[in-house]
This record gives structure tokens, sequence and C-alpha cells, in this order.
């Protein structure tokens, strides 16, 4: 996955935020790999069973788990993405923000993405 602030105006415009009075609004955006736990099982299968008549004995759970590593990241260029936006206000006057989000992992993500944030660390120092 990756994440990082874009646009609250969609992707041809490249402002970052917008700031109306003592209000900031701001958007996390961020892509999602997702690759279905089954996928990886049934080819993992397939392969330990080739490499098992290959060699003609049981793999073990090292050798196992190397492969299943091996086969993540080999199929992860090919899995499907999904992005995902999230917008927030931040509001300087009364000093909270608001998050979009209707879950609290999602708003800590967005909080927390924006306290590392370079250009809002030096501004609260």
């Amino acid at each position: 996955m990756s994440r990082g602030f874009i646009s609250p105006f969609g992707r041809d415009d490249a402002t970052m935020s917008h700031r109306v009075g003592d209000a900031i609004w701001i958007t996390l955006g961020g892509e999602d790999r997702l690759l279905p736990g089954a996928v990886i099982n049934d080819e993992l299968g397939k392969r330990i069973a080739a490499l098992e008549e290959k060699e003609g004995r049981k793999l073990g759970g090292r050798a196992r788990k190397r492969l299943k590593e091996d086969l993540v990241m080999e199929l992860l260029p090919r899995a499907f993405v999904r992005p995902t936006r999230t917008g927030a206000t931040l509001d300087l006057q009364h000093g909270f923000i608001a998050v979009d989000a209707s879950s609290r992992k999602t708003a800590e993500n967005v909080v927390s993405e924006l306290r590392h944030a370079p250009a809002v660390s030096r501004r609260c120092r």
C-alpha cells in the first residue's frame, strides 16, 4: 500500500489544499494492492506439488515459507489496485480536525499522516 496527500479537487488539479478563512481542506489518497489468499494458496499448492514430485521428497516448513514469499513478490505487480480518498478539514481557529471517514482506523490514519507531514511538523514546534 502507499499513502500521500493529493488534491481535493481530483487528479487533474495540482492544488494540494483549499483554504477558506481559518479552515483548510486536505485529502489523503492511497492505493492498496489486493492479492486474494485463495489465488496465492492455489498457485502455491501447484508449485509445491511440482517441486515435491521433482525432488521426490516433502518440502520443509522453511522451504514452503520461502516459496510463498517469492510467489507473493511475483504476483504483486499483477494484483488489483484499489484507490482510496479520505477528506479532512483542519479548523485552525478552534484547533480541531474533522475527518470524513466512517471508521476510527481510517480517521486515525489521516491524523497520523498529517502529524508526519514535514510542513505541518515544522509549524507545530
